[in-house]
């Protein structure tokens, strides 16, 4: 069976300047060869523009942990790699942590170079809000939540996010290619979450007990430590 590959000029010009769905949320992640994540259940829907996405997921790490593994601004490119430059900017008072990300990518001739400024509210040590600053970032409006649940011998994390980008995005969600990608990004991201909560649990307790010990997951974390090449965070 063949298949048309021709594009119009329209097109080209439109898929050309189209970002896939991972980048508005964020979720961008290169896939590194870590433990599964136990459960995850991903929703994601688009209604007049604006992208709505639901996410719970476990993760073998103490809740305390997670919560300072997604706190921790000044190394949020650790979360993604294809964070070529981030930085803590001025807060704009209210107890927000006024944070600014981009991301540079190409796959195939679909190129991605997006800016996100957002401030963040750390609402407790379980509840996080973020809200998207329009007049500086590439999106019309956006706002995010993370929720974590301390389970006891797991932390449950929940996020959810509304996102109106100021761009084309490749029009392929809802395909079962589009959600296995996402489900891929989305373990990815648990995967690095779980990986730094644990080593700075070790970490501590190392310290605590004045002995070194070797990292509970030391093959992860090196991935996940050293700063990208031709990267700038501030």
């Amino acid at each position: 069976m063949a298949v048309n590959v021709a594009l119009s000029l329209k097109q080209w010009i439109a898929a050309r300047t189209a970002k896939p769905v991972c980048v508005f949320f964020m979720l961008c992640i290169i896939t590194l060869p870590v433990a599964a994540i136990d459960y995850m259940e991903i929703q994601v829907i688009k209604d007049d523009g604006v992208y709505h996405m639901k996410m719970v997921a476990e993760v073998d790490a103490p809740a305390e942990y997670v919560h300072r593994v997604l706190t921790d601004y000044r190394h949020i490119y650790r979360l993604n790699p294809l964070i070529t430059e981030s930085e803590v900017l001025p807060s704009p008072g209210n107890g927000a942590v006024r944070v600014r990300t981009r991301i540079e990518d190409c796959t195939l001739i679909f190129c991605v170079d997006v800016e996100r400024v957002e401030d963040v509210y750390d609402l407790s040590s379980r509840e996080l809000q973020m809200v998207i600053v329009p007049s500086l970032s590439d999106f019309l409006s956006g706002s995010a939540k993370w929720i974590i649940g301390d389970k006891e011998e797991y932390s449950e994390i929940v996020y959810q996010a509304q996102i109106e980008p100021a761009f084309n995005t490749f029009p392929v969600v809802g395909s079962a290619i589009a959600r296995r990608k996402l489900r891929q990004e989305m373990t990815a991201l648990m995967a690095r979450i779980e990986c730094i909560a644990n080593v700075l649990e070790e970490q501590d307790w190392s310290s605590l007990l004045q002995v070194v010990r070797p990292s509970v997951d030391s093959t992860c974390y090196k991935n996940v430590i050293p700063e990208p090449a031709n990267a700038s965070h501030k």
